[in-house]
């Protein structure tokens, strides 16, 4: 199956929204949790408020960059450009 090195970009709140920081850094994600197309990248969660969606403090995250989404979906919320939320 493979791996790819995605782009960590940082950190991302589960609850209230943190600063929004890009990192240099990189992460190694097995191909099968990747979308085949697009731009994606990887967040570090930080807060418990996802825990119900099993997304614990300390996870990482794959993003799927699009301009939008569909009723249901998990989505990651820029806020006023400067902070991030889940």
């Amino acid at each position: 199956a493979g791996a790819t090195e995605l782009p960590l970009l940082g950190q991302v709140a589960a609850g209230e929204p943190i600063e929004a920081v890009v990192a240099p850094e990189s992460i190694s994600v097995p191909n099968d949790l990747i979308p085949p197309r697009g731009n994606s990248y990887a967040l570090k969660v930080r807060g418990e408020s996802m825990i119900d969606e099993h997304i614990a403090d300390g996870d990482y995250v794959v993003v799927h960059s699009r301009e939008t989404a569909e009723n249901g979906q998990m989505v990651i919320a820029l806020v006023k450009g400067e902070s991030a939320t889940v």
